[in-house]
């Protein structure tokens, strides 16, 4: 009888944490970005991608009206700006209710974006909470949940308090980047709609002469690298020797910089983005009534599981195509002297099929020894490869 009563005592104090960690929570899938599950018009379901960067915004992406039950009635075209320039997208004026978890939320106009060729088909729309600054919200990697604290004070016991600044619904916190003999200490855009560590401005590059520093610089091409004109980028990868957030330092981070950055790129009035790479080892707190961020770290650091043991990447399109294609390519990289080229389209990989991989598989892949890649280069002709995982 001891014993059972024991079992069960244990069973109810389980499910009590359990409860509270979910209760007026909202989950999230952490794949790089936060994909939120929602409800579009009461009826519609999709994965919204949460941005911070994206505060008061809603966006649909267009294969998923294109596919949806939803036909809007009013559009208009507009200017919009990101982090490649500007481009002209369509803007629905009917409106759209949104409900995720407890939340519903009523935006008066939603633009259309082609957010598959910047991220993949698993984002339907991007999401940036509309009251961010009604109440402290939080973001709980650790348990992956996202939570307004309406009705409570959020505890923030053994956390970092970091100072932040509010205004025109984007978040800056103060950190500080050591790049060899350069010191980079000021405000930094929150962004939790990245997937990289830091990403500097064009401005800040040049400013602080990072070209010049005697450490290696990766050249790495991506194509369609955020909202905006410009389908393709150069982006130069340098290592950083820490990232300091508070009294807490990261090491051995690879950041990321635009030479000819444009729009969220270009000259800023922030140093440069941080993003899912740094914050997804914290579980956050957003206070902007009391201007801080509060952040715990709930891992030891580990700098091997933020290296990348491949040197190219790709966007999942097999939504509207037959494959993954290939978006992203270090120069004079392994994958680029094997022949492979941004646009190739990836069919299968070591020996199967990538439409029968599952979203999670698909996130772990580049966690494998070796990628067996079967592809259709540009031309048509169909290609394959083998490429062995880098040494961290």
């Amino acid at each position: 009888m001891r014993h059972i009563l024991c079992l069960l005592l244990a069973i109810f104090i389980c499910l009590s944490a359990h409860a509270q960690v979910t209760e007026n929570s909202i989950p999230f899938i952490h794949r790089g970005h936060i994909y939120v599950p929602a409800t579009l018009n009461g009826t519609l379901s999709c994965h919204v991608l949460y941005d911070t960067g994206g505060s008061q915004l809603l966006c649909i992406d267009s294969v998923y009206l294109a596919h949806s039950d939803w036909h809007p009635k009013n559009l208009v075209k507009a200017s919009m700006g990101g982090g490649a320039g500007r481009t002209q997208v369509r803007v629905i004026t009917d409106g759209a209710d949104l409900q995720i978890g407890s939340l519903n939320d009523h935006y008066n106009i939603v633009p259309i974006m082609k957010l598959r060729d910047i991220v993949n088909c698993h984002a339907d729309g991007l999401w940036g909470i509309k009251n961010v600054n009604d109440y402290p919200f939080e973001i709980n990697f650790q348990h992956h949940y996202l939570r307004q604290h309406k009705q409570d004070k959020p505890n923030v016991t053994d956390y970092i308090q970091l100072p932040i600044h509010y205004e025109d619904h984007r978040i800056l916190v103060q950190a500080t980047l050591r790049i060899g003999d350069k010191t980079l200490t000021g405000w930094y855009l929150m962004d939790t709609g990245g997937s990289s560590s830091v990403t500097l401005t064009a401005k800040t590059a040049a400013d602080y002469q990072l070209n010049q520093l005697p450490i290696p610089h990766q050249q790495v091409d991506y194509t369609q690298y955020g909202v905006g004109d410009k389908q393709q980028e150069c982006v130069v990868e340098i290592k950083a020797d820490a990232l300091t957030l508070g009294n807490d330092t990261m090491h051995d981070l690879t950041v990321e910089y635009i030479p000819n950055g444009d729009g969220a790129f270009g000259d800023r009035p922030y140093l440069g983005t941080i993003g899912n790479q740094v914050w997804s080892e914290f579980n956050l707190i957003i206070d902007t009534q009391q201007n801080m961020l509060y952040l715990h770290r709930f891992a030891p650091e580990d700098p091997a599981a933020r290296q990348s043991l491949y040197d190219y990447g790709f966007r999942n399109s097999t939504d509207i195509g037959q494959g993954w294609k290939v978006s992203q390519l270090h120069r004079d990289g392994h994958a680029a002297q094997a022949g492979l080229h941004l646009g190739d389209i990836i069919t299968a990989v070591n020996g199967r099929a990538v439409t029968d991989y599952t979203w999670e598989e698909e996130y772990d892949l580049f966690t494998l020894p070796y990628h067996e890649l079967d592809f259709t280069d540009s031309s048509g002709q169909d290609r394959h490869i083998r490429l062995e995982a880098k040494e961290t």
